[in-house]
């Protein structure tokens, strides 16, 4: 089976958006000055799929800066951030690791590893061939929203372990543009000529506009439709009125 035929392990809609909340732990560092530095976690329990982990691995990542968490200290405070299953995997892989190998780059992979525990070993294969034969952009949704979620989708596919080389900014912009309606694209290249040396943020504010023109287009023939249901309303009114006179004459 290749890996156009295999589902991606995330979809153009997010599994969870900012209104839900996630159960948190606590991670506290003693310094040796006598400060204290705590930071909230989310924890991963395996729902909503490889995003949350993202979410908690870039939350831990940031926390562990801050707190100045180092080597064996990884280990030992990530098996915090995660529950049920998803414990028991990370458990699996980091009672492999030894004391001595327990260094801030081996904690980096064997996060890599729990990504491939929970997603397989060609995730990254298989989301990339998701985003190239074609997401196309819904209508209700702003091109700037638009834009943002596949360039996060794509930060994504560049993390998850796989065979495909990594997204370059090229492809990203490339897989970006061929997600717009193909009346949209081909406007663009109209007026704008040579796509390879534009800037997302070029693509993002014609796009725009274009969105704009599409949704007064619509309003003005919405307008226009009901202006001549009225019209149509007020002569058959009329028609009426002069039908029941002709009767009275």
């Amino acid at each position: 089976m290749s890996h156009r035929d295999e589902l991606p392990c995330i979809t153009y809609k997010k599994s969870f958006d900012q209104t839900v909340k996630f159960r948190e732990v606590k991670l506290t560092r003693d310094f040796d000055n006598g400060t204290r530095k705590s930071r909230y976690i989310p924890v991963f329990t395996g729902e909503y799929g490889i995003e949350a982990l993202l979410m908690v691995v870039t939350s831990f990542t940031k926390a562990a800066s801050v707190l100045v968490f180092e080597n064996a200290e990884l280990f030992d405070n990530f098996d915090q951030c995660v529950s049920g299953v998803a414990e028991t995997m990370w458990a699996n892989i980091a009672n492999n690791i030894t004391a001595a190998e327990r260094t801030t780059a081996r904690f980096d992979s064997a996060v890599t590893e729990l990504y491939t525990a929970i997603i397989g070993a060609n995730a990254r294969d298989a989301l990339i061939a998701y985003l190239e034969r074609g997401v196309l952009k819904p209508l209700e949704v702003m091109p700037n929203e638009h834009i943002a979620r596949m360039q996060e989708m794509v930060r994504i596919a560049n993390i998850l372990p796989g065979t495909e080389p990594m997204i370059t900014a090229q492809q990203e912009k490339n897989i970006i543009f061929a997600s717009f309606p193909r009346s949209w694209r081909s406007d663009y290249r109209r007026a704008k000529g040579d796509l390879a040396t534009d800037s997302l943020g070029e693509i993002t504010h014609y796009m725009t506009i274009l969105k704009g023109l599409e949704t007064t287009t619509k309003q003005t023939n919405k307008k226009r439709k009901h202006e001549d249901e009225g019209s149509d309303e007020s002569r058959n009114r009329g028609r009426g009125r002069e039908q029941r006179r002709g009767k009275r004459g």
